[in-house]
């Protein structure tokens, strides 16, 4: 039983550990990406939800004006959430 604690706690430790690391890899990438004029202009395939959830945070709430076949339909939910919290701030969004 204390055999089956200890990998337990030890596989807590590695998980955070592994998440820590790759948040502060993606904020250092996010510090010196945002030098690029590039930075906030959206680009890509992420411009569709984007503009859905615009529409969503707008008062739209099915912007469809075209078949739906983006794969992830909740998604710009999500993102018109994230914009209702914290305005539509790029850097918080990314």
């Amino acid at each position: 039983m204390d055999l089956e604690r200890k990998k337990i706690f030890y596989n807590r430790v590695v998980n955070t550990a592994v998440f820590c690391i790759a948040l502060l890899i993606r904020m250092i990438h996010n510090s010196y990406i945002m030098k690029s004029p590039l930075y906030y202009l959206p680009l890509g395939g992420h411009v569709p939800y984007l503009v859905m959830a615009e529409k969503i945070t707008g008062g739209t709430i099915l912007p469809l004006n075209a078949p739906f076949s983006l794969n992830s339909p909740l998604y710009p939910y999500i993102l018109a959430a994230e914009f209702l919290i914290t305005g539509m701030d790029q850097l918080l969004l990314r």
